[in-house]
């Protein structure tokens, strides 16, 4: 019988596995609460005519954020996710990009950090 040629024990990869279910389970916590949150405020903005406070309210749910800054990009006039409420245009959609280019800078320097803290272990 020939032996494996993987020369770490399975031993060192169980101890990741729960915290990684919980992260992954909190990543996934944070998209429904965020969702819900922004569409419980959209729907309120939006039965009071305040279509700026449902523009923004855009910014804090990953989706919501992508969907509007591409409107924006393509010049797109209303929002696929809710007929009454205009895309971004102008000096908006800038806000929308900075927001969503910050996040993915953001999410990828702890990323980096991450791996950079796994790697010294």
């Amino acid at each position: 019988m020939r032996p494996s040629r993987c020369n770490a024990p399975t031993q060192h990869f169980s101890p990741a596995t729960p915290r990684r279910g919980f992260g992954v389970a909190a990543i996934i916590a944070i998209i429904l609460v965020s969702y819900t949150v922004v569409v419980a405020v959209q729907g309120i903005a939006l039965t009071n005519d305040n279509h700026d406070v449902a523009l923004y309210a855009e910014l804090f749910t990953p989706y919501n954020l992508v969907n509007s800054t591409t409107l924006w990009i393509f010049g797109a006039e209303v929002n696929t996710l809710y007929a009454e409420l205009s895309a971004p245009s102008g000096w908006q959609g800038v806000i929308f990009l900075a927001v969503m280019l910050a996040t993915v800078a953001g999410c990828t320097g702890f990323l980096l950090l991450r791996y950079r803290k796994a790697a010294t272990k």
